[in-house]
């Protein structure tokens, strides 16, 4: 089955059905795939054809949508650009991809501008809003051509989305995912989220982000109803889900934290959720214990990666605050493969793990990527047979719940010992004053690196740094303890919520 089908096919039995919301805009299943076609038709007629590449840059707003569903219409690759990226990183994905293709919010033109010049490859420009300059009007552009479906032929094994890594050490890779890629990764969502025909659900991230595509296609798969949050603030994401019932939703962890500080999070009724999802970067067992108690037994917690998008996946059933200490501390996992996809925690001899013992992820399954856009070698490094190998680090216990330690470019080597970063933060956020917190090893001349936190208080709180470090010396060795203790307004992180550690080391 190829991604097109599944809007085509919802046309068809519930026309009238909302597909797509954005603050009062509102699109049924019809008047998405109207749109679609439009555009579809539009690129046709400029000359872009299967396999071209389509970029995007833009804030939230249904051109997200068309141009995603375009891509999976006419079988070119969808691009999107983040849009906090420097002038060289966004150089370089328009370089890299070879896009033929710019689909630009007004308000970009400026940042995009110096970035475009030179690029002989970029023929297409297209501003959202009226034309402007050498810029055709995307309005203007799609209404002119036919609402009718030219049914263009797509294999499964398709290029769809050519999805950047954070790129948060080093430049940006392309991901090469497939219908296949896509198509699997939604029936994995639908199975464990238990999404049910009819459910409404709410993503506040940034369109640009993985997470968009990766959650509106099970959505859509399932014919429910896809609400795009404009953009991300605490009280407007509570009043959405209380206002529009939303039965499920994507949060990056900061939401979660960002909304556990709300003051008036309790005055919401948010009691129509029944799957909130969390995931792209660890949220401690201390603070999923404080949102259990703001939002219930609704947390689903998958993992994965640009590259394999959800691999694994602590259910609901798996969240558990009180009893046996071997069920309770699931919390601290990630849970167990996803039903289509196989995960394995090696040795560097690609030996299974016993229990307890350190290695990495890799993981196998119709959801993993093609390869690196234009970059055999990193693919070769990533991929070994049918293999993807993620450079996490994890154990896994009896039952084949994997435990993530960190990557492997994250741990610390303090005077000869290991130090997972993840584990001194398990502990400083027992300290209730604690909001957020981020462990890093710091340049030092005797140990090599020094555990170094950078800590987020919450509104009002004044530890002494002693206060924590103490704390860590109470449940950790002496060579994890932190030696600097930092507090700070708030954590470097990318769009998608990951800390950038390395520029908390530089520091």
């Amino acid at each position: 089955m190829v991604l097109g089908d599944m809007l085509r096919k919802h046309v068809r039995v519930q026309p009238k059905t909302r597909a797509f919301v954005l603050g009062d805009a509102v699109y049924t299943y019809q008047e998405l795939d109207s749109r679609v076609n439009r555009l579809v038709n539009a690129l046709l007629a400029l000359g872009v054809g299967k396999g071209d590449r389509i970029a995007i840059m833009a804030d939230n707003c249904v051109e997200h949508a068309d141009v995603y569903w375009a891509a999976a219409k006419s079988g070119t690759m969808l691009a999107p650009l983040n849009c906090g990226l420097p002038v060289e990183g966004l150089r370089y994905i328009l370089e890299n991809s070879e896009a033929s293709t710019l689909v630009v919010g007004q308000n970009y033109l400026n940042v995009i501008e110096p970035v475009r010049h030179g690029l002989e490859h970029l023929v297409n420009l297209i501003v959202i809003g009226p034309p402007e300059g050498d810029y055709k009007g995307y309005d203007e552009l799609v209404s002119a051509c036919s609402a009718e479906d030219p049914y263009l032929p797509v294999d499964e094994g398709d290029v769809v989305d050519l999805a950047y890594t954070s790129g948060t050490t080093g430049l940006p890779k392309g991901a090469m995912l497939t219908h296949r890629n896509m198509v699997t990764n939604a029936a994995n969502a639908m199975i464990l989220f238990g999404m049910m025909p009819g459910d409404v659900f709410y993503y506040p991230g940034p369109a640009f982000s993985a997470a968009f595509p990766m959650f509106m296609t099970p959505v859509v798969t399932m014919g429910c109803s896809f609400i795009l949050g404009e953009r991300y603030e605490a009280r407007l994401a509570l009043d959405t889900i209380s206002r529009e019932r939303v039965n499920g939703t994507f949060l990056f962890p900061p939401m979660i934290m960002d909304l556990l500080e709300c003051p008036d999070v309790a005055q919401y009724d948010i009691s129509s959720l029944r799957y909130l999802i969390y995931a792209g970067a660890p949220l401690h067992r201390e603070v999923l214990k404080r949102a259990y108690g703001v939002f219930g037994h609704v947390f689903v917690q998958p993992y994965g990666l640009t590259e394999a998008m959800m691999s694994t996946f602590l259910t609901k059933e798996d969240h558990v605050w009180e009893g046996p200490e071997e069920k309770v501390r699931r919390l601290s996992s990630c849970g167990r493969a996803a039903p289509l996809a196989e995960v394995r925690v090696v040795d560097e001899n690609d030996r299974d793990v016993r229990p307890g013992e350190f290695g990495e992820i890799i993981i196998r399954g119709d959801h993993v990527m093609k390869g690196y856009w234009k970059l055999p070698a990193a693919t070769a490094e990533t991929i070994k047979g049918d293999w993807l190998y993620s450079g996490d680090l994890a154990t896994v216990d009896e039952e084949g719940y994997i435990y993530i330690s960190d990557r492997k470019k994250d741990t610390i080597s303090s005077g000869g010992k290991t130090v997972f970063p993840r584990e001194v933060e398990e502990v400083i956020f027992r300290h209730g004053a604690v909001a957020e917190a981020a462990v890093v090893g710091v340049s030092d001349e005797q140990l090599g690196q020094a555990v170094a936190a950078f800590i987020v208080l919450r509104e009002g709180a004044q530890p002494a740094p002693g206060d924590i470090i103490q704390l860590c010396r109470e449940s950790l060795p002496d060579y994890a303890v932190p030696k600097r203790v930092e507090f700070v307004d708030k954590l470097p992180r990318n769009p998608t919520g990951k800390v950038l550690r390395r520029l908390l080391a530089q520091s």
